[in-house]
């Protein structure tokens, strides 16, 4: 009698369970669905394509119900599938990276979708990425809130990641899904061969000036322009200098300023020294200046005028 009574009682709440998951999405408290889950464990299998890659499984969940929370031999969805201590899934789709060649300093992005069945959809998944040999680095990733189909009736989530090559050779990214609620397992998504070719060296073939010649009085500036080609060279540095920095100065954005009277050449070279141009700069004394004063010619009122009358 007290076995009978007990079975009613479970299969009352059991309907009762299902009934408020039929009018609205199970809500989650504590991190949990409303199933009889007591402690989350995480078996990983990795698949390719769109098969399952992370399930999520109860350890100590009462094998008389199933995760629906009706009994294991009535659940329509549960009979003859899934095990009594089962869940919930994650699908991934194929994900997709920009490229797989890239050079030191350049950037790839990899995105995908990753599709969460039965209670997996009330828990957010992560998703990681490794790096093999540390030639590439993480700069950015993002996963969006669950996202409802209506149309297929699935949830799934979006996510993408953003990295930068730092060092030349070959590396391997690898993509794996893991549930906040236990990160003790991983569920692998997909890997991606990378290989970061070296940035090839273009040299300057040439170096010129805007001025071939310069002249400043003392205390004057003017500014010299240096133009490196090729437009695409490796390193455009220019290094200015003077040969006599009793007559003129140079600054190293390349400002020209006479300092005594005399002749001098500043140079604009390559940070290398392969290539250089010459500036003939000529300073002369300051030309002397004089102050005076103009005046428009006066005007009077009037030049005939009476006792006591008045003129301006």
């Amino acid at each position: 009698m007290k076995k009978q009574r007990k079975r009613i009682l479970t299969t009352l709440l059991s309907f009762a369970m299902i009934g408020a998951c039929c009018l609205s999405p199970p809500s989650v408290q504590n991190g949990l669905p409303p199933v009889r889950i007591n402690n989350i464990s995480v078996k990983a299998q990795t698949s390719s394509g769109k098969a399952s890659i992370l399930s999520l499984w109860c350890d100590e969940q009462d094998e008389t119900l199933c995760p629906h929370g009706l009994p294991q031999e009535e659940c329509p969805e549960c009979a003859g599938g899934p095990p009594p201590d089962y869940v919930g899934h994650y699908v991934a789709d194929t994900p997709v990276i920009s490229t797989n060649t890239l050079r030191v300093g350049e950037t790839l992005t990899i995105t995908g979708r990753l599709y969460a069945y039965d209670y997996a959809r009330y828990m957010p998944p992560s998703i990681t990425y490794t790096s093999q040999n540390g030639y590439v680095y993480e700069l950015s990733d993002t996963i969006s809130d669950a996202i409802d189909d209506p149309s297929t009736g699935e949830t799934y989530y979006d996510y993408t990641a953003l990295f930068e090559a730092r060092e030349e050779g070959s590396d391997v990214i690898t993509l794996s899904v893991e549930n906040e609620l236990n990160q003790s397992q991983q569920g692998q998504i997909a890997s991606f061969d990378v290989v970061i070719e070296s940035t090839p060296v273009i040299q300057v073939n040439d170096i010129s000036l805007d001025n071939e010649a310069l002249s400043l009085e003392v205390a004057e500036s003017a500014m010299l322009n240096a133009t490196v080609s090729p437009e695409n060279a490796t390193d455009k540095t220019v290094c200015w200098s003077c040969d006599d920095i009793s007559i003129a100065t140079v600054s190293q954005d390349g400002l020209v300023t006479g300092v005594s009277e005399g002749v001098c050449h500043v140079t604009a070279a390559t940070a290398d020294g392969r290539k250089t141009a010459v500036c003939e700069v000529t300073v002369c004394a300051a030309a002397q200046k004089y102050s005076y004063y103009t005046t428009d010619t006066p005007v009077i009122s009037t030049n005939t005028l009476r006792v006591g009358e008045t003129l301006t």
